[in-house]
């Protein structure tokens, strides 16, 4: 009698005591696993930014800001950057043609996840869309040795004096060229969207946002932000636009 006392009374204890474990947490055990598995998450309007998306807004801060102040080029990011997407956006307007800019903003992403974000970024193939064929199915230039007739030696020749004369072509576009020019010519402007800025946190958010709407709610939470990302992006379209690519 007195054992089978004693056997209860411990069950009981057990019990308690493992009630109690429950009620602080202590035996959760859950097998899923996040669903992260892009490379480039973004943060949401009142949530925090991942380290990746914060490299890459510090790193690309140019075309960044570039990009994601351009209603354009924004709905390019949120239909997912693809060939398919970017070849089939609108025609170019007043305000020049989204796809490089786009193309510019997801070459550095690129560039900068597999480099200086490599340990905030996960490894991923390329996300940066192929060019379209409107953009480099150009006609051959009639000057251009290629088109000219056996005739017109004496005007071929005038027009390669006038080459010889005429100033070096500017760099290829590149991510490093472009951040160098974004570094040099747009230095506080750039210095203004630093990692923990208003300004780089109104670019996460809008980077996050699905649509429209959710880039406007960008724009009302993190203001100041957005005026200096303006900033940034007139800079950067007004000095480095040839050497980003766009």
């Amino acid at each position: 009698m007195r054992s089978s006392l004693a056997t209860g009374l411990l069950f009981f204890g057990s019990a308690v005591a493992l009630a109690a474990a429950a009620a602080v947490g202590c035996t959760v055990v859950t097998t899923d696993t996040p669903d992260d598995a892009g490379v480039y998450e973004g943060g949401s309007p009142d949530g925090g930014v991942p380290a990746c998306t914060s490299c890459l807004a510090g790193e690309c801060a140019g075309t960044w800001a570039a990009c994601l102040t351009d209603p354009a080029c924004r709905a390019l990011h949120a239909c997912g950057g693809t060939s398919a997407c970017v070849c089939a956006a609108d025609a170019p307007g007043d305000a020049g043609d989204p796809r490089g800019l786009y193309r510019a903003f997801a070459a550095c992403n690129d560039a900068r996840s597999g480099g200086a974000c490599a340990g905030d970024c996960k490894a991923a193939s390329s996300t940066t869309p192929a060019p379209c064929a409107d953009e480099d199915a150009g006609a051959i230039d009639a000057a251009s040795p290629d088109a000219a007739d056996a005739g017109d030696a004496g005007e071929a020749g005038a027009d390669a004096d006038a080459d010889a004369a005429a100033p070096a072509p500017a760099p290829a576009p590149s991510v490093d060229g472009c951040a160098s020019c974004v570094s040099g010519k747009c230095g506080d402007a750039k210095k203004a969207c630093a990692l923990g800025s208003e300004c780089a946190a109104y670019l996460a958010c809008v980077y996050a946002a699905k649509d429209a709407a959710g880039a406007e709610d960008c724009r009302r939470l993190h203001a100041t932000g957005e005026v200096a990302a303006v900033e940034l992006a007139s800079c950067t379209n007004a000095g480095c636009t040839d050497v980003c690519g766009f």
